[in-house]
């Protein structure tokens, strides 16, 4: 089954260089430039290739050749002579597609610049779940310019770029994160040390001296200065391996050698068997002459069980004739029981019986007695200690009194005095007594918790107050500051308006329709 990779399908260009909006198509993933010199096919490529894919823009990457003569401020304002932008947002992005799917991810970048600052704002984007620029997402918003009323096409910021992507994509603002997640969703390397010498191989073969000497060797050349150096750390596997085939054949002759013997052992061991074979058949007639003796003992024993069974029979028989012969003596015995003389014997074995369970009965109180005097021995010592350790518990008892004392004067429980005054360990209704202090005590605990939470509170609203005069102070500073940059931008519009002979109220009301609008 063929891989299903991604393939670049799309390109587009919005608010860069001179283009305003412009969209390349691409054929399996291939696409050719075509124009004159100076129509923008060098801008276009080194603006794709690489910037797209891992983000760098320095000038040294945006120039095929390696010069660092035009940074990206230049390529997104455009020439100072030439060029009305003072401040400009554009985008760049490529789409892909599954080559046998109708899948389709986007990556991006977002750049921002002001004429005068070096620094241009730079995030990178992209757009998953299916949504594609141009069909249902949009780079830009609508409005109308302030001056002709005109509809015109006004590129999203990088916020109101996260607020439209939402869930189906990411944005970010850092370069190498922007990369990592192109590795990560298009090319799908290991590592970004891989990716990265990917991007070092493209900018070797998108130099334009492949153009003028397109030659093998020249090729070869390029290829070879764009692979990485090997270390001894990449070479150690290598060489780690030549020694394990080394060894592996070293081991493969040692194992020839040893199944030449073991071949010669195998055939002595045949020999071997066979005679045990030989041995085992012997051996096997000998068991059938003897199974043909066990067969005629067998039969013997079953005439054996034949003839107890007849016994059996005769005994059962013998056995019914004396139990009619015992209950004949039976009734004999019934008749003799009705004698003088047995009834006397009887007599003479039950007053016998009665004397043995008299004395029985006289030794098991005997027994009880002395039981009954040890337990209450045992009770008595039981007593005495029960009385000291009551005398035990008492003292420790004043002692908690003493000690609750002192900890109602330091937590101010006034209610402590009546209690100590009503208790006493003598009296029956202690316990209830002191169940009722105990619920005074836990109910004061409750209150002593609740102002604990209140200090608290306190302090922690102290706490968030200082922090928000803090936050207060930074606020009145960072408006102060912005009052100062409108000054100054005034001041800027009004020398502006005076070259260009513009009204500068005009001017700050059109600015003020614009922001409204954007709002």
């Amino acid at each position: 089954m063929a891989e299903n990779k991604w393939q670049a399908h799309r390109a587009g260009i919005l608010n860069y260089w001179y283009y305003d909006e412009a969209e390349f198509e691409f054929a399996d993933g291939r696409l050719m430039l075509r124009g004159s010199n100076g129509s923008g096919k060098s801008v276009t490529m080194q603006s794709l290739v690489t910037v797209l894919l891992d983000g760098v823009k320095r000038a040294d990457r945006l120039d095929s050749f390696g010069s660092r003569s035009r940074r990206i401020e230049e390529y997104l304002l455009g020439e100072k002579e030439i060029s009305s932008y003072d401040e400009r947002t554009g985008y760049l992005y490529l789409e892909y597609k599954r080559e046998n799917s109708e899948q389709y991810i986007t990556t991006g970048i977002g750049l921002h610049a002001r004429r005068g600052n070096t620094k241009v704002d730079f995030w990178g984007f992209i757009l998953q779940n299916g949504r594609r620029i141009g069909q249902d997402f949009q780079l830009y918003k609508l409005g109308r310019d302030a001056e002709t009323g005109k509809e015109q096409k006004i590129p999203m910021s990088r916020k109101e770029l996260e607020f439209a992507i939402g869930r189906d994509g990411r944005v970010t603002t850092e370069q190498r994160e922007y990369m990592a997640m192109v590795n990560q969703h298009v090319f799908g390397y290991q590592s970004l040390e891989q990716y990265e010498e990917l991007m070092q191989l493209l900018i070797q073969l998108r130099s334009p001296k492949l153009s003028r000497d397109f030659r093998p060797s020249v090729i070869y050349e390029i290829l070879n200065d764009s692979l990485p150096v090997l270390s001894e750390e990449d070479l150690r596997p290598l060489s780690e391996t030549l020694e394990n085939m080394e060894r592996t054949k070293l081991s493969i002759e040692q194992l020839e050698r040893e199944k030449s013997s073991f071949d010669r052992v195998c055939q002595a061991y045949d020999r071997y068997n066979q005679a045990v074979l030989a041995d085992r058949g012997l051996m096997a007639a000998r068991y059938e002459a003897l199974l043909s003796q066990q067969a005629q003992k067998q039969k013997e024993n079953e005439q054996g069980i034949r003839e107890a069974r007849a016994r059996e029979a005769e005994a059962h028989r013998r056995q019914q004739e004396l139990s009619v012969e015992m209950e004949s003596l039976q009734e004999e015995q019934e008749q003799l029981r009705g004698h003088e003389a047995y009834k006397a014997a009887r007599e003479k074995e039950e007053r016998t019986h009665e004397l043995q369970e008299i004395r029985a009965e006289h030794r098991e109180k005997d027994k009880k007695f002395l039981e009954k005097r040890r337990r209450g021995v045992e009770v008595q010592d039981n007593l005495q200690q029960e009385e000291q350790r009551l005398e035990k518990l008492r003292a420790d008892a004043e002692d908690r009194l003493d000690d609750m004392e002192s900890l109602a004067d330091v937590t101010d429980f006034r209610s402590h005095a009546s209690f100590v005054q009503a208790f006493s360990l003598s009296d029956g209704q202690a316990d209830e007594q002191f169940r009722l202090w105990l619920s005074s005590c836990k109910a004061y605990t409750s209150e002593l918790a609740e102002v604990r939470k209140m200090l608290q509170e306190y302090e922690r609203m102290q706490q968030k107050n200082a922090e928000l005069e803090q936050e207060l102070g930074k606020e009145r500073q960072q408006l102060d500051d912005l009052r100062i940059q409108m000054e100054h931008q005034m001041e800027s519009l009004e020398d502006a308006c005076a070259v260009h002979g513009v009204d500068p109220a005009a001017v700050a009301e059109a600015i003020n329709a614009r922001i409204v609008a954007a709002n």
